[in-house]
């Protein structure tokens, strides 16, 4: 490559990775908090954040793309001599929002949320129609669980699961922790040694969780229940917020 057409590429690909940041991080960061139930590994995460920084990337190299010569884009770029309007500025930030979303929606897994509950329902390969917090036999709306009380989480309509000989076959694990982060409880399999069922009469999939100490009243609680297809690859997980109270 000509040197002279080398190092105005080089500033070129620097100043736009730098502006793609401006518009990528943020715009991650907001739509991580208000998709915080969603339980992504770092790996996914990772993955996701370097998606956002590549479509920010491309929206601050359009003009490239469009047709602007090259070496004329670079040097307005680098001597930041364009002055660019703010609705110019506003735009390119709604539609920066609007591609970060859409890849988010893309990389996360399906997802659903049951109003009142903040139960936060995720499934790859295995699906549900519908997601409920059963206790005392009534649904709830609202997440307050008496210390020392039991509840459910039921998933109904439940379909996807890899039948073999018309039997399947789920796992089951149960973790809750604390508001800091610390596992009182991690349960890897709770249907262990009874986990094969009729494919024909399983529609739906239950977890009971059951409250006490070293509980505490008014802390909050992160309850995460994972199902998984033990004859495929899917997975089904409920995820949710409770907070203990005195009993009533």
């Amino acid at each position: 490559m000509n040197p002279l057409l080398k190092r105005p590429l080089l500033r070129f690909l620097k100043a736009t990775f730098l502006k793609s940041l401006v518009f990528s991080l943020p715009v991650y960061g907001a739509l991580r908090l208000v998709f915080y139930g969603m339980d992504f590994s770092p790996l996914e995460d990772l993955r996701i954040l370097c998606n956002y920084i590549g479509t920010g990337w491309l929206l601050t190299t359009l003009p490239a793309l469009a047709g602007v010569p090259f070496v004329k884009w670079a040097r307005l770029f680098m001597k930041s001599r364009v002055q660019t309007s703010r609705r110019g500025w506003l735009q390119t930030a709604l539609v920066a929002i609007l591609l970060a979303g859409f890849l988010y929606s893309c990389q996360a897994q399906p997802t659903g949320m049951q109003p009142g509950t903040g139960l936060v329902t995720q499934w790859k390969g295995i699906t549900t129609a519908k997601s409920r917090v059963i206790m005392n036999k009534e649904v709830l709306g609202h997440h307050d669980i008496p210390l020392g009380a039991s509840f459910e989480i039921i998933n109904t309509g439940v379909k996807g699961l890899v039948a073999k000989g018309g039997k399947v076959s789920v796992g089951c694990a149960l973790t809750i922790s604390d508001s800091k982060g610390k596992v009182l409880m991690n349960e890897p399999d709770l249907f262990a040694g009874a986990d094969i069922f009729d494919a024909r009469q399983l529609d739906y999939l239950r977890c009971t969780v059951n409250t006490g100490k070293p509980m505490d009243w008014e802390q909050e609680y992160k309850v995460r229940v994972r199902f998984w297809d033990k004859f495929g690859k899917g997975v089904l997980t409920n995820t949710m917020t409770i907070r203990i109270i005195d009993l009533p």
